[in-house]
């Protein structure tokens, strides 16, 4: 019975601090115009990583602006990842097929 009681105990934590657990980038969303209470999990404060308006490839106009994903704050050199909202390429590059290739 101890060892039941422990369990819950333990999943119980684990269950409420699952809203702490941050998001990296790539498909990260932590604010949306459409569901403005929502909390979403907070992006991950290391690796240069901020919750920022997403305004690339996917973007769909709205009255109440963009919808905000985790990305990494510099840009993303010629050959990074550049999918799923990760963030910007470079000023020399554009993201093609997810990937930052040189313009």
């Amino acid at each position: 019975m101890l060892a039941f009681l422990s369990f819950f105990l333990v999943v119980s934590t684990l269950a409420s601090d699952k809203s702490e657990i941050c998001q990296m980038p790539g498909r990260a969303i932590c604010h949306s115009v459409d569901l403005p209470e929502h909390q979403f999990r907070p992006c991950c404060s290391d690796a240069g990583v901020e919750c920022l308006p997403w305004t690339g490839e996917g973007y769909v106009p709205n009255a109440d602006g963009p919808d905000y994903f985790c990305q990494y704050v510099d840009d993303i050199p010629v050959g990074g990842d550049c999918s799923g909202e990760r963030g910007s390429c470079d000023a020399a590059s554009s993201c093609i097929a997810g990937i930052c290739v040189q313009a």
